[in-house]
């Protein structure tokens, strides 16, 4: 697949790399996943200085699909700060608008999630087919593309 530059609104242009996370058939409940070793593992870079989240509760990101973007966020961070460097399909409606965790508000999972990031602008939901839409007509990329057409995006 051929790398295309983003646009230069986002952070300068140049090459970028993407986290993808597919919600295609995925139902979230209010299950509380917090534990003492989950805790352990992610609860001091919820709360680092530097971390991607505004001051918050760690607890309230230990609910579905927050957890899933909570460790999503947090590997984008680590990557970027080391120097390795949102796609969710529009139809999951029960993605989009579940909004689990008790501590976090909004009118939709992704207002929700901006909502506690210090840079929002860096989290970009979108949906596959849109990612996608700068190589679907390339010749290496057809046959990707015409399965993911079929598969997923028959409606997009």
């Amino acid at each position: 697949m051929r790398a295309f530059p983003p646009p230069p609104t986002i952070l300068g242009g140049g090459p970028r790399a993407f986290l993808i996370e597919w919600k295609y058939a995925e139902l979230c409940r209010g299950e509380d996943k917090y534990n003492d070793v989950r805790a352990g593992r992610y609860d001091d870079l919820i709360t680092a200085e530097k971390s991607p989240f505004v001051k918050i509760e760690p607890r309230a990101l230990y609910f579905e699909p927050f957890y899933q973007l909570m460790r999503q966020t947090l590997l984008g961070w680590q990557i970027a700060e080391h120097k390795d460097h949102g796609c969710k399909p529009e139809a999951n409606e029960e993605f989009h608008q579940n909004i689990t965790s008790p501590g976090l508000k909004g009118g939709s999972v992704s207002e929700a999630w901006t909502a506690i990031l210090k840079l929002p602008d860096l989290y970009i939901s979108t949906t596959p087919a849109k990612f996608m839409q700068p190589v679907v007509n390339q010749r290496d990329t057809k046959a990707l593309t015409n399965y993911l057409q079929r598969r997923y995006w028959s409606g997009s």
